[in-house]
Formats: C-alpha cells, structure tokens, sequence
C-alpha cells in the first residue's frame, strides 16, 4: 500500500513549515538581539573589543538571516574596526548606531511576526500557545 501526497497538500504543509520556521527564527532574533547588544556594551565597559566583534559577528548573521540590513551592514563595520585593533572609543559610536537601527528594525519585524502568527494562537517573542 502506497501513501502518495496530493501536490496541493505538499504544497500546504510545505508553507506551514516554512511559516513556523520563519517565525522561530524571527522571535529569536527579537530575543537574542537585545543580549548581543547587552554584550557588547558590558565587554565594551571592561574594554574588551574582541568580544565586541564577537557579538557583532555574531549579530550581522542572524541579521542578515531576517533581511535586517541595516543592522547587518553596521554590525559588520563593527567587525572589521575591531579587526583593525580598536580602541573602545572607536567603537562606542558604532554601536550607538547598531542600537539605533535595531531600534527601527525591531517594531517592524514584531509587527510582521504579530501579523504572521494572529491565526495561530501564538504569543510574540515567547513562541508559545496563548
């Protein structure tokens, strides 16, 4: 016996993946973004720089994941100031800008991801039934 699936249902269940897929990866950028600029203002704090660029390695792919450009594209001019040996007051004025265009970026993606999963019974940024 042969259990075929019909194209159009594939193509349902396909969508439903990618749909809860996409808002896992979204809810948790929205979480983890804020502890990677907490990071990076706490190792900026006892001048640690490399940590700095760690976080904004870090920061730029996950950004990059949920067409965060803005972000990505500062997070990665914070790595390569790092890379060039900075000081903490190199990079104090790049993250004030990260934080900034993380600031503009967050409600936009929250209201996509609210948008998203409204039918679905889902909380944002805590992934869990309502």
């Amino acid at each position: 016996m042969t259990s075929e699936l019909s194209p159009n249902h594939a193509d349902a269940v396909l969508r439903d993946v990618v749909a809860e897929d996409v808002t896992f990866v979204v809810d948790t950028y929205l979480c983890d973004t804020p502890l990677q600029l907490r990071t990076m203002k706490e190792a900026m704090h006892h001048g640690d720089v490399h940590m700095v660029g760690r976080a904004a390695r870090t920061l730029c792919s996950s950004s990059e994941r949920v067409g965060a450009t803005a972000v990505a594209q500062i997070a990665r001019k914070l790595q390569s100031v790092v890379g060039y040996h900075a000081s903490v007051k190199d990079v104090a004025p790049l993250l004030a800008s990260l934080e900034g265009a993380f600031g503009v970026v967050a409600p936009r993606l929250m209201a996509l991801l609210q948008e998203k999963i409204s039918g679905r019974g889902l909380m944002v940024a805590e992934g869990v039934p309502a």
